[in-house]
């Protein structure tokens, strides 16, 4: 299993606990189920903390490569994060990953009424960074555009904007490291 992989398979499984209860028993539970997860992946997982808000860890595979995983209410955006982040959203989720096929990936959320702003915002941002950008346009009762970046080496970046139904709108950026 490579090391995007593991990561994103312990996000999906693990996004449900951060919403659990802050109490130290079920923090400690999930704290050891995360680690028995990832660890039955055949990658290492360390630091792991769980509180009422958010999930954080690290994973380290068997070629060395490393991710540093943040779910959840309030995560950070990484030190030296290579996109723009307008201001006024809340990070959802921040992984950054080493090895060969490093990536950076955050989700943000903001108000609806940001959508053709940041649209506008990653396309200028992808062209400024030299990438040759197709653009996906959806509208309709759910409106998305996505962003895919291709550069002069694989992998590109690539930006998924999306209207959610609780008026507000989910970015999700993937930029190579």
């Amino acid at each position: 299993m490579t090391l995007r992989s593991g990561a994103l398979l312990a996000v999906f499984v693990i996004g449900a606990g951060a919403c659990s209860s802050a109490d130290v028993a079920q923090e400690e539970v999930a704290e050891e189920i995360i680690e028995d997860i990832i660890e039955d992946q055949n990658a290492d997982v360390s630091d792991v903390t769980v509180d009422e808000d958010s999930i954080s860890f690290t994973i380290e595979d068997e070629d060395g490569g490393e991710a540093e995983v943040q779910i959840g209410t309030g995560a950070d955006i990484p030190e030296g994060f290579p996109a723009p982040v307008p201001s006024g959203g809340e990070v959802q989720q921040s992984v950054v990953s080493s090895g060969s096929q490093g990536a950076w990936n955050l989700i943000i959320v903001y108000p609806v009424d940001r959508f053709e702003e940041l649209a506008e915002t990653y396309e200028a941002w992808m062209n400024s960074e030299g990438y040759e950008v197709q653009k996906i346009e959806q509208s309709g009762q759910q409106r998305s555009v996505t962003l895919i970046g291709q550069g002069d080496q694989p992998p590109g970046a690539s930006v998924a904007i999306i209207e959610g139904g609780d008026g507000d709108v989910i970015v999700n950026l993937i930029v190579p490291s």
